[in-house]
């Protein structure tokens, strides 16, 4: 095994297979264009309307969310463009714009993908209720950020998450840090397959 961060996400690189990656928040591309340079082939999403591919990127790019059921959703566009995310209906403090969502078996099906090498979640709060309907060993190993600050979740909703992600994972990180100006949290959580 031999763990490299790649920007703020850790990944096995011996269990690169030049497969598949999804790189789900991909906001500044750094994830996906290494990830691309190392021979993989690259989706990347992102659902804020503001992120834009950069030209010399050799994957996929789709403005859309990630989540558990596709149609419109609501996102919210507060003033730091790196924890804007999918809100449920309701009043809001700041502006909200719709977006298209769509699932992960969505992209598997549109792609014809039966297994990633990578999924990397990144998507603000959205990556709780994806983790918990993940549906088996569909990718090799999966990189997540958890985001307790944009929607606190118990202790026994992570420690469901890795019960139901134990099927099929093991954990090989999952530690509280602190980073990016926010208290400690999962910041950098790895599971791999068994």
């Amino acid at each position: 095994m031999f763990l490299a961060a790649i920007g703020d996400h850790t990944i096995d690189v011996d269990r690169l297979a030049g497969g598949f990656v999804l790189d789900a928040g991909c906001r500044n591309f750094y994830f996906a264009q290494h990830l691309n340079m190392m021979g993989c082939n690259v989706i990347a999403v992102d659902a804020d309307p503001t992120v834009e591919a950069p030209k010399d990127f050799q994957g996929v790019f789709a403005n859309v969310a990630l989540a558990t059921e596709g149609g419109e959703r609501n996102f919210l566009m507060h003033a730091n463009p790196e924890a804007r995310h999918l809100v449920r209906d309701g009043v809001f403090s700041f502006p909200t714009t719709k977006v298209q969502a769509v699932t992960l078996a969505d992209f598997m099906a549109f792609y014809k993908i039966e297994h990633w090498d990578v999924v990397k979640l990144d998507i603000e709060g959205a990556e709780y209720d994806i983790l918990q309907t993940w549906k088996g060993p569909i990718a090799t190993q999966v990189s997540v950020e958890f985001h307790e600050h944009c929607a606190p979740r118990p202790p026994e909703v992570y420690d469901g998450i890795l019960k139901h992600l134990g099927q099929w994972y093991d954990v090989v990180q999952h530690e509280k840090t602190a980073r990016h100006c926010c208290a400690e949290n999962w910041w950098d959580s790895l599971l791999v397959t068994k």
